[in-house]
């Protein structure tokens, strides 16, 4: 029986498009003219006998119908591409593009880049780095981790790798001005940093070890968990950093936890894979072996 589809050319024109919300920008990508990309979203919206955008002064949206038609040849798509890579990449490298944290990036990725490149062999990782969430329509990112708060965690892309316990943490440096800490009331005459988006962490800790009325106001506040650590190592303070970002700079003598303490938070780190890549074939061996160095 003869399958009643629309033009191809038209189609991926139309995903382009969608995809940046841009005729200019989908013409650059493919190599055409505007007017070319005009004239593709012209035949299919005659074919499909719909409209799949409206017009705005700032560019163009998709309409409601083209937004359902979107994730449908999106998806689509994808599973023409995972289809078409069972066959043509046996010998070849795989190209995967992991999303990280910036502290995940500098502190996590560096120690185990050359494990998930030789465990998941051949592979060509490009990797980025960012805090945003994800478009997931829109964007070339096949993997991502992300830290989440409890209550915002999308259960339709996201699978729990580690929860998050924040490892106390000092400079091993004989200068360094925390090192006389021999209990938590002893953190109260010491520099505390953290960072922005866990305001109450010192406070949480204090409250766990019976300090319920304490006035703190020693704190520095940065935006990354990285740079809490490099400001620790520099002596500046203490610091509270997730345990499995900091614990090979103290089995290595380069920091310590000098009171042997950590604290839970209600925040985890999730692999995230949207539902449209949970079957490709180029995404499994990489996703496998981060799942297991959390394990």
């Amino acid at each position: 029986m003869r399958r009643s589809l629309p033009p191809l050319n038209s189609l991926r024109v139309f995903e382009e498009t969608a995809k940046h919300s841009s005729l200019s920008t989908a013409a650059k990508k493919l190599f055409v003219t505007k007017a070319a990309v005009s004239k593709q979203i012209r035949i299919l919206e005659s074919h499909l006998e719909a409209r799949l955008f409206d017009q705005k002064n700032d560019g163009i949206n998709l309409t409601e119908e083209g937004r359902q038609y979107y994730e449908e040849i999106f998806e689509a798509f994808e599973n023409i591409e995972s289809a078409t890579q069972k066959l043509t990449t046996k010998n070849k490298a795989l190209q995967v593009t992991l999303d990280l944290s910036p502290s995940l990036s500098m502190l996590w990725l560096t120690n185990h880049f050359n494990g998930i490149r030789e465990s998941c062999s051949p592979l060509n990782l490009n990797v980025l780095s960012s805090d945003a969430a994800i478009d997931w329509l829109r964007s070339d990112v096949d993997i991502a981790i992300r830290c989440t708060h409890d209550k915002n965690v999308n259960l339709n892309v996201s699978e729990l790798l580690v929860r998050e316990k924040l490892m106390l943490i000092s400079s091993n440096r004989s200068s360094a001005a925390d090192q006389t800490i021999n209990s938590v009331s002893d953190l109260l005459g010491k520099k505390l940093i953290s960072v922005f988006n866990r305001k109450n962490l010192w406070l949480d800790l204090f409250n766990k070890y019976g300090l319920d009325t304490v006035v703190y106001s020693n704190i520095v506040r940065f935006e990354h968990f990285y740079m809490v650590l490099e400001s620790v190592k520099e002596g500046i303070g203490v610091g509270l950093v997730p345990d499995f970002l900091c614990h090979r700079l103290v089995d290595e003598g380069l920091l310590q936890n000098p009171l042997n303490i950590s604290i839970d938070t209600q925040f985890a780190y999730y692999l995230e894979v949207p539902a449209h890549k949970r079957d490709s074939v180029k995404l499994l061996k990489v996703r496998k072996y981060i799942q297991s160095i959390f394990t």
